[in-house]
């Protein structure tokens, strides 16, 4: 926080469970490919002797081969039972031990850093990893509307026991909202990730722009419906992808981040039943 030149982290949230081993897959042994016979991710572009990516993962391989991607497989926080919103929970608070902690690593860091409302989710609700610093903003339109007088003035009097602050900051939050470039004309397909993730890189750019942003890609808890080469999972997999070729187009957004994928937990190498 304290570099002249102003860097940003950007973090993508793999909910549900990435599959590490499509997206990374083990390659020239012939157990692992028995074992996952029916998920298997066929001609997956290799990486090196060990290793190969999928191939479905194009703006990544990208990121691969101009030295700017790395994968860190296999690895895992303390967390080894089974359930996704324990998981999710310890992947965004940083804590031991679930739903001890009720602020994110990344909100505790953004505050230590002294950095107030510099963050933007792109989320509804914030999650819980940005919680922490206060002002911090989430933005995810409905569908496109702006907020009407008479919302506004239903709201002032709702929150009308409210401190004079809070309702300040409530009121100028919503009129900030209202005012939002990012909030015009916004219909069904421009709230799509990879939209999201170009005017997410345009504000990144900005120097007095957020240094933070949040984004959730949603579906990985497959199951059974996993699927192979087009399935369920590969979807996911290609919006990550997605996100990231739109972030690169803003240049200079690319240059001084560092964007990280993270999830709750991974797979086994046995396909699930």
């Amino acid at each position: 926080a304290s570099t002249s030149k102003k860097k940003n982290l950007i973090v993508i949230m793999l909910r549900g469970g990435m599959d590490g081993l499509c997206a990374v897959p083990v390659i020239g042994d012939k157990r692992f490919e028995k074992i996952r016979k029916g998920i298997l991710i066929e001609n997956p572009m290799k990486l090196d002797s060990d290793f190969a990516l999928h191939p479905k993962l194009k703006g990544f391989s990208e990121c691969w081969h101009d030295n700017t991607g790395a994968i860190v497989h296999a690895a895992s926080i303390p967390y080894t039972a089974r359930s996704h919103f324990e998981g999710q929970n310890l992947m965004e608070s940083g804590g031991r031990v679930p739903y001890q902690e009720k602020t994110g690593w990344l909100g505790r860091g953004m505050k230590l850093a002294n950095l107030k409302g510099e963050g933007l989710a792109l989320s509804l609700p914030m999650p819980l990893l940005l919680r922490g610093v206060p002002k911090n903003d989430n933005y995810y339109p409905a569908d496109g509307r702006l907020p009407r007088d008479e919302t506004l003035e239903l709201l002032k009097s709702v929150y009308a026991d409210s401190s004079e602050e809070e309702l300040l900051d409530m009121m100028n939050f919503i009129k900030k909202r209202k005012n939002e470039q990012m909030g015009t004309g916004v219909g069904y397909d421009k709230r799509k990730n990879k939209n999201l993730a170009m005017r997410a890189g345009q504000l990144l750019s900005n120097p007095n722009g957020p240094r933070v942003a949040v984004f959730e890609v949603n579906g990985f808890d497959t199951h059974a419906a996993q699927g192979g080469i087009n399935g369920t999972h590969t979807r996911c997999l290609v919006e990550m992808d997605t996100i990231i070729q739109n972030l690169k187009i803003s240049k200079k957004t690319y240059e001084n981040s560092i964007i990280l994928t993270v999830t709750e937990f991974g797979r086994t190498i046995k396909k699930n039943g």
